[in-house]
């Protein structure tokens, strides 16, 4: 029994040497953590800025290509009125011819 218990105690303090080994590497590694997420975080929000200049840039371009589009209809309208008076005279020729 006397002999087990030094080498119990002996083992004790070995362990409680290795929990503190382990416990400085793991402050250490929650460091290296906190920089690894903080980093994340910059690029994050970099990457936000980028998204949201990219978003303007879309945005822009999507009013530009509503204007296009809008202008396209105006013409297409236009081309439609310009038409309609065609049909309408067909529609009454045809119908003088009917009658």
């Amino acid at each position: 029994m006397n002999t087990i218990k030094p080498i119990k105690r002996k083992f004790d303090r070995y362990v409680n040497t290795s929990m503190n080994t382990i416990t400085p590497i793991k402050r250490k590694f929650d460091r290296y953590v906190n920089t690894s997420v903080n980093t994340i975080i910059a690029i994050k929000r970099k990457f936000d800025l980028y998204v949201n200049i990219r978003m303007i840039t879309i945005t822009a371009i999507k009013r530009k290509f509503d204007r296009y589009v809008n202008t396209s209809m105006n013409t297409i309208i236009a081309i439609k009125r310009k038409f309609d008076p065609y049909v309408n005279t067909s529609m009454n020729t045809d119908m003088l011819t009917l009658a």
